[in-house]
């Protein structure tokens, strides 16, 4: 993941805010995982254990409605971010994410994630700026 990192990292919209040092204690921790189309990242109702940014491909985030009918949200490409609700609150997943078509995405487990938050200033004003941008898109 190292070599291809900074490049993802640096045009990502939550880290495009961190230093050089910045973008490396984030590669450090970062995982990479890929899905093939139609498989899901996580499920509504799952606990929280990420957040994931989109490397390549599309992630469908879709939630239930309450009459069990499944609609989508949104649909992330490249440089998204996805999974932050539960990822900053802990508490279970309130969506679905899944693949497509196939995706590669980076993992930052929620423990380490809350740690880069306190320790990366620039993160935070990041993770504003995403929160903003989403509040726009919805009104």
């Amino acid at each position: 993941m190292k070599s291809a990192a900074r490049t993802v990292f640096q045009n990502n919209e939550l880290l495009r805010h961190l230093d050089s040092g910045g973008i490396d204690r984030v590669a450090q921790l970062a995982a990479r995982r890929s899905y093939d189309q139609g498989a899901t990242v996580f499920a509504e109702g799952d606990p929280a254990d990420a957040i994931y940014g989109v490397i390549s491909g599309q992630v469908q985030i879709s939630a239930r409605t309450s009459t069990n009918e499944e609609i989508l949200l949104d649909a992330y490409g490249s440089g998204r971010i996805f999974g932050l609700i539960s990822g900053i609150d802990g508490l279970l997943r309130c969506a679905t994410a899944r693949a497509a078509p196939a995706a590669e995405v980076f993992v930052l487990c929620r423990n380490q994630f809350l740690r880069l938050i306190a320790a990366e200033p620039l993160l935070s004003l990041g993770l504003l700026a995403v929160f903003c941008q989403r509040q726009r898109d919805v009104t």
